[in-house]
């Protein structure tokens, strides 16, 4: 019998592997009352941070054919990682942003970079999450509007409930 949710890891316990599922993960997000995210939004922050920190090792490419062939290379690298096809992990698990600018700019995540555009960080974010947050916060500063919105209007509804 197949079990529900894709296995993410195996531990011993008490001589015994044990599958943790996605849906073990997300079971216990909601009994910590966070039902805003779910085993694949912590799955896609991973695959996105991997290829960002991968595109960065690697360096820009000197032309547009090779940055879309280190797009390719990084994109095997971070799939192999994730269990995944290269198409599956650029589709799903990475945010198109980071590819964009890195074929048409050359630019990733700056590693060196401790700021995240202002909002308060913490020492639980590595180097390379808070260059990641700096990025998205340069390139793509509406998520954060978009996201604050959301949730605003999702207490509206349960106020209304």
């Amino acid at each position: 019998m197949k079990t529900p949710g894709k296995r993410l890891f195996r531990y011993l316990e008490r001589g015994r592997w044990t599958n943790l599922t996605s849906e073990d993960v997300n079971d216990y997000l909601k009994r910590l009352g966070s039902a805003r995210y779910t085993a694949k939004d912590f799955r896609t922050w991973g695959g996105t941070l991997r290829m960002a920190t991968v595109l960065h090792d690697i360096g820009p490419g000197d032309n547009a054919r090779e940055a879309t062939r280190n797009v390719a290379l990084a994109a095997r690298l971070v799939a192999a990682e994730l269990g995944n096809t290269p198409a599956i992990c650029r589709a799903s698990y990475v945010h198109p942003l980071i590819i964009a600018r890195y074929v048409d700019a050359g630019v990733t995540i700056d590693a060196h970079e401790q700021s995240a555009g202002g909002r308060r960080v913490t020492a639980n974010h590595t180097p390379e999450e808070r260059a990641l947050l700096a990025f998205l916060d340069r390139y793509f500063p509406d998520r954060r509007r978009r996201t604050a919105r959301r949730e605003r209007e999702r207490r509206e509804d349960l106020m209304a409930a």
